[in-house]
């Protein structure tokens, strides 16, 4: 097989146009595609990724044969991260690698109201939002979502490097409510001042487990 080619079409698959553009995309060093090239080096992993990513054929990645884009499958490939979210002390997200994908219908995903495909596993830890879930319960975070909407809503957010996942609901004066479901948790604020400190992962969009 030939890498030079294989290079160039995960290039067309991830619609970049340098060696630059695409390691800098797959967060890779620079120096890292050349060497490809130089050792004739398959990137097997970033090929699979490819398909994850962008749904481009494995077959057409190595051969440059069949479909560049496979037949839209009836699963979706969600990532799943273990990192726990509770009341501080969690991971960042942006800086953990997905442990495994958990492949969910899609179907299954429209009958709970999700219709974007930028989703992420994790899980909640402690019981400072029960009764709505448990600790241990799964958490299906869109990830399009980094803003608290008008209804508010369930979010994952990172808040003085720790990791939370919480309700939040925008108040009159610009301040942001943070409300635990559990009622022997209390109500907190963030000041309209100190917005800027939280990073919003994304929205819990289904919670518990699903049928798959």
């Amino acid at each position: 097989m030939d890498s030079q080619a294989i290079i160039d079409r995960l290039k067309i698959s991830y619609k970049t146009k340098s060696d630059r553009e695409l390691a800098d995309l797959l967060k890779l060093p620079q120096g890292t595609i050349s060497n490809w090239k130089k050792r004739e080096t398959i990137p097997y992993k970033e090929i699979c990724n490819s398909y994850i990513n962008t749904g481009t054929s494995v077959e057409w990645l190595l051969t440059g044969k069949g479909n560049q884009k496979e037949v839209s499958s009836e699963y979706l490939n969600v990532p799943e991260y273990k990192i726990e979210a509770s009341a501080g002390h969690g991971s960042l997200v942006e800086e953990e690698t997905p442990s495994q994908y958990i492949a969910i219908k899609k179907t299954t995903l429209a009958a709970n109201g999700v219709n974007t495909s930028n989703l992420m596993i994790i899980y909640a830890k402690g019981d400072s939002m029960e009764p709505t879930f448990n600790s241990g319960d799964p958490l299906f975070i869109d990830r399009t979502c980094h803003e608290v909407l008008p209804d508010g809503g369930i979010y994952v957010f990172n808040f003085g490097g720790d990791l939370f996942v919480k309700r939040l609901q925008s108040s009159f004066n610009g301040d942001l409510l943070v409300i635990s479901d559990n009622p022997k948790y209390q109500q907190m604020t963030i000041q309209k001042s100190d917005l800027e400190q939280i990073n919003i992962v994304g929205r819990v969009a289904i919670y518990g487990r699903i049928c798959a």
